[in-house]
């Protein structure tokens, strides 16, 4: 709960009980963790970011709302993106992150299809 600050001092004498007001909630930025205010808002998906903070994970380019792709929550400008991780078609490979393959291969029973749609029913069930 947000700390209640009394305004007994600022509330005339005759006045029967003291007024309270409540501290706004700050919002920090998902790149800097510093307080983001109305004018200076960014908010993409579940994140909050200064305007400024939208930046490429790899070269630190300036991005918006139209010009961004993520992964694994890392924010990178389309170039980046496509040259990291298309080119080996692995999302995963490198990033610290298990490849989707040896995660499909130790979920599925050897002799099933291998296809996207057994994919994703499994992570819906595994997850």
């Amino acid at each position: 709960e947000l700390p209640c600050v009394h305004l007994a001092e600022a509330v005339p004498e005759h006045a029967a009980a003291t007024q309270t007001f409540r501290v706004p909630e700050t919002t920090k930025c998902a790149a800097c963790q510093k307080t983001v205010y109305p004018l200076e808002k960014l908010v993409v998906g579940e994140h909050t970011y200064h305007k400024n903070c939208f930046a490429c994970s790899h070269c630190s380019t300036k991005l918006n709302l139209w010009n961004y792709a993520s992964l694994h929550g890392k924010i990178y400008c389309k170039p980046h993106y496509n040259q990291l991780f298309k080119a080996k078609g692995n999302y995963d490979e490198g990033f610290g992150h298990r490849p989707h393959k040896e995660l499909w291969d130790k979920l599925v029973e050897p002799g099933l299809k291998k296809c996207w749609f057994h994919w994703q029913i499994i992570s819906l069930i595994t997850h």
